[in-house]
């Protein structure tokens, strides 16, 4: 069980912004990729590529829907509810043209951290882009404070 499922917890759109730039996945097998918001296609998210399409998209199901499991007799197009517009409908045509080229492999897929030489994420390689630029403001990383808390608050 999960406490925190319930939860709406409110993440800055910059910290968004970040991570969907610096993380990209390499889909083998389709079992750890979601297919809707992962960085997966062409270096791309499909949100990207089709951004009028996935409007019709329930959030339920962007956040769940694997690649493995949308290439499986097509699911994704049932993942698509309502009416699209012409746009929609035209980026439905590439989705599908996009989608009839990917192969699907046996090895287990992988995600990179981008801002690493490593591929692997590190607190500090994200905290350095949030503050890159406080070099401009005259401020440097080693100029702020970090604080350790040693008890929790009690409220």
């Amino acid at each position: 069980m999960r406490p925190w499922k319930g939860l709406e917890i409110p993440i800055h759109p910059n910290a968004t912004a970040v991570f969907s730039m610096a993380v990209c996945s390499e889909v083998g097998n389709g079992n750890n990729t979601l297919f809707w918001s992962d960085k997966w296609m062409r270096d791309c998210r499909v949100t990207d590529l089709a951004p009028s399409l996935i409007i019709a998209v329930p959030e339920k199901i962007k956040s769940k829907r694997l690649v493995a499991e949308a290439l499986e007799d097509n699911r994704w197009v049932n993942d698509i509810q309502g009416n699209l517009s012409v746009v929609g409908l035209y980026e439905f045509f590439n989705l599908c043209d996009a989608v009839q080229e990917i192969i699907i492999s046996d090895h287990e897929g992988q995600h990179f951290w981008k801002l690493t030489s490593s591929g692997t994420y590190s607190a500090l390689s994200a905290y350095l882009v949030f503050f890159k630029g406080l070099g401009e403001l005259g401020l440097q990383l080693s100029s702020i404070t970090i604080v350790k808390i040693l008890r929790p608050f009690r409220i």
